[in-house]
């Protein structure tokens, strides 16, 4: 099997896997994104970045599998794809959630300020 046709399965599996795992996080994800960020464009920002760290993550997995399976029949090529691009959807969304986790602890002990705050406390006013 060619290196050209390895790559175009891996992008396939990679295509449908990340678009049900995306599919899955995003809402859940953009909603608690808003309760930490405390304002919609910060929240909408790392919703961006979180999928797009992913999608390179688990593309990037995927792609590393490539060295590992040229050269063996297909089957067994395949099957290395998948694993290594199951590996890196689950090891992107395994730190995203420990991410989010740590996030979470901290903003109980130091919540965020008010909507429209903005991340800048207001000046005192003097005296």
């Amino acid at each position: 099997m060619s290196d050209l046709v390895l790559a175009g399965v891996a992008a396939a599996a990679a295509a449908v896997a990340l678009a049900v795992a995306l599919r899955l996080l995003h809402r859940p994800l953009a909603a608690t994104l808003l309760e930490l960020c405390g304002e919609p464009h910060r929240a909408q920002f790392w919703t961006q970045m979180v999928t797009t760290a992913l999608l390179v993550g688990t593309l990037g997995a995927a792609l590393m599998g490539m060295l590992f399976a040229s050269g063996q029949d297909t089957v067994f090529a395949v099957s290395v794809l998948l694993r290594w691009l199951l590996l890196g959807l689950l090891g992107g969304v395994a730190v995203i959630a420990a991410t989010v986790v740590l996030f979470t602890l901290r903003h109980r002990e130091h919540p965020c300020p008010p909507y429209g705050a903005g991340a800048v406390p207001p000046a005192e006013e003097p005296r």
